[in-house]
């Protein structure tokens, strides 16, 4: 765990008054028939566990540190769905899907990166050609390994005579 958060969490912890000094103080010396109640939370390290996972106060910085360490950070935007699966590994607060799905619906960089379908222009065909050599239509072919000096490939097509050109370039 990144230790800047884990001292962001512990503060957010203390200060949280129910979280904080009641859960914490019911958890390390509370009477039994309270603590039996409370079997799925745990205080460690400064840190308050429930059911293994280190729990998130409700403030919003901290949840904001929390989903940027690993959708901005770690594995670098790596969709809604992964970033609730890697979050939820480690953290956990109430309602933290609804949270994190706003985060990534908010998140300006992850809108424009999003695939969307392509945009289908129609093809328009050449007009036909009123003379010899009116229309010509041509390939480039660029990139190739050298050979003899050359690298590129320039492929050429007028419409009307049907003859099929081909000529070797360097860039």
């Amino acid at each position: 765990m990144d230790l800047d958060l884990k001292a962001a969490l512990q503060e957010g912890i203390k200060a949280n008054r129910v979280t904080g000094t009641k859960l914490t103080l019911m958890l390390t010396s509370g009477p039994r028939h309270i603590t039996k109640g409370l079997q799925e939370w745990n205080y460690k390290d400064g840190l308050l566990l429930y059911k293994g996972l280190v729990y998130v106060p409700n403030n919003e910085n901290l949840k904001c540190k929390v989903t940027q360490l690993f959708h901005d950070q770690v594995m670098g935007y790596p969709g809604q769905w992964k970033t609730i699966e890697l979050i939820t590994q480690e953290y956990w607060w109430p309602r933290i899907t609804e949270f994190i799905k706003a985060y990534i619906k908010g998140y300006a960089v992850c809108q424009t990166m999003k695939i969307r379908p392509p945009i289908k222009v129609p093809l328009k065909p050449n007009e036909i050609p009123q003379g010899i050599w009116d229309t010509i239509t041509m390939d480039f072919i660029t990139d190739l390994l050298m050979s003899k000096g050359y690298d590129s490939i320039c492929h050429g097509l007028p419409l009307l005579p049907y003859l099929i050109f081909s000529f070797l370039l360097r860039t």
